[in-house]
């Protein structure tokens, strides 16, 4: 029969507690200062709302072109940034419910 713990071994894990507990204590504080001292907890797009588009452009674009075009339709808050052969625009929920009002969006196929 396999044993892990060979028999007679004697680990007093209750005379440590005190001691994980500390442990635990500065770990989780550690923890916790380290979130504070970066400003917070940075959200992703599932968590801060908006919409992410991914569009596949012909010719590569000048993303600061396509940014002052946006804050020029009132898009301040857009966010673009270049992903491979993709221009990617991360927009809030004001900014999705001018675009979908504004114009007409298909999604990509192919």
């Amino acid at each position: 029969m396999l044993e892990i713990v060979p028999p007679g071994v004697y680990i007093d894990f209750l005379g440590k507690a005190k001691l994980g507990i500390a442990l635990s204590i500065l770990v989780i504080l550690i923890g916790l200062s380290a979130i504070v001292w970066r400003g917070g907890v940075k959200q992703g797009i599932d968590f801060s709302g908006g919409t992410l588009l991914q569009l596949r452009l012909s010719q590569p674009a000048d993303l600061g072109t396509v940014r002052e075009a946006l804050e020029a339709v009132g898009w301040e808050r857009a966010i673009v940034q270049h992903y491979f052969a993709f221009a990617l625009l991360k927009l809030m929920p004001k900014c999705l419910a001018s675009l979908l009002t504004s114009c007409s969006v298909r999604p990509i196929t192919g």
